[in-house]
């Protein structure tokens, strides 16, 4: 018997172990997935949020809670129509078999990476634009690479939660992220200032950021995004420039599919519209200056919740989002 084939019996046994310190029980070894389940209530701070993650029945997570209570006899859960907290006990007995279960996740994702097969339910979220534009061409190939990980992309403009949602990964382009995160920044984000070429030579010129007054301007639809860009020139002087927009979208690929069409000039990330200015579609007409909305220092992060163990399924693809979306191979 090799070394993780030991720790995974003896972590069996030590569940035994919990089970009898904690509630004076002296009993068989308990289901670990009942286990599992009663952890992910504790984390969801529901029944009906652990049933969503879990992708289970709600009544079979309300019957597994059931049956650990009176396997245990003890409450492990204070309930109310509104709140769902642990008991003194339901806590003591948490942090005596959360640790064990880790260990034992530990040992089963040891024994996967000895046999060759990383493998299992990676989630991952990041933004419409970015997961269409970055991630979707990145697909097939991460898919041939880890053919046993099955990856559950959810692409929002919404920052979600990711402990709540129990999200593995998610990929932000923000200044700053939660301190409760681990964050590895892929590429900083730039952004230009665009327009097509048809709309360039039916308008005014652009020859600095004063005269965008004079033209019409594409915008996102958040408050902060409406009313004005922020420049620097090459001597690093800011300047503060109003724009004036008839058109608000909340989608950053439409914002630039309205550009492409020459509705009027438009603030874009670099990482959305390189192509476009590598094939002509649209134009930088204000190159030498830096410019943005809200913050001149953001980046691409790729983050995950701080933890003990980050399974190897997620190291795996933690390490290809790495190289594959770094400064050099990317932008």
């Amino acid at each position: 018997m090799n070394n993780v084939a030991k720790q995974y019996d003896c972590g069996l046994i030590c569940i035994k172990l919990a089970i009898s310190h904690v509630c004076d029980v002296k009993s068989a070894l308990m289901d670990v997935q009942q286990l599992h389940i009663f952890v992910e209530v504790v984390n969801a701070g529901s029944f009906a949020k652990a049933a969503r993650i879990l992708d289970r029945d709600p009544s079979l997570i309300s019957r597994s809670i059931a049956s650990l209570e009176a396997h245990l006899g003890v409450r492990l859960f204070q309930r109310s129509t509104r709140v769902l907290s642990l008991t003194d006990s339901g806590a003591r007995y948490l942090a005596r078999i959360k640790p064990i279960l880790d260990a034992l996740s530990e040992a089963e994702d040891e024994l996967r990476v000895e046999s060759g097969k990383v493998s299992g339910r990676v989630t991952l979220t990041a933004s419409v634009a970015f997961g269409q534009m970055c991630l979707l061409p990145l697909m097939a190939e991460l898919m041939a690479t880890f053919p046993l990980i099955d990856l559950d992309l959810k692409l929002t403009d919404s920052n979600l939660d990711l402990l709540e949602e129990n999200i593995d990964l998610a990929i932000r382009l923000t200044p700053a992220f939660e301190s409760d995160l681990i964050g590895y920044k892929l590429f900083n984000t730039h952004y230009k200032v665009v327009a097509s070429p048809e709309y360039l030579n039916n308008h005014s010129s652009i020859q600095s950021p004063d005269d965008l007054e004079h033209h019409k301007c594409l915008v996102f639809s958040m408050a902060q995004y409406r009313t004005a860009w922020m420049f620097i020139n090459n001597d690093g002087q800011q300047t503060k420039i109003n724009i004036n927009s008839q058109l608000a979208l909340s989608s950053a690929l439409a914002l630039k599919e309205c550009t492409k069409q020459g509705l009027g000039v438009c603030l874009l990330a670099d990482w959305l519209i390189k192509d476009e200015i590598k094939q002509g579609n649209l134009v930088d007409v204000l190159p030498e200056y830096k410019v943005t909305a809200t913050d001149f220092h953001t980046a691409a992060w790729l983050l995950y919740p701080s933890r003990h163990y980050v399974p190897n399924r997620v190291r795996a693809v933690i390490e290809f989002l790495k190289n594959k979306l770094a400064d050099n191979n990317f932008i």
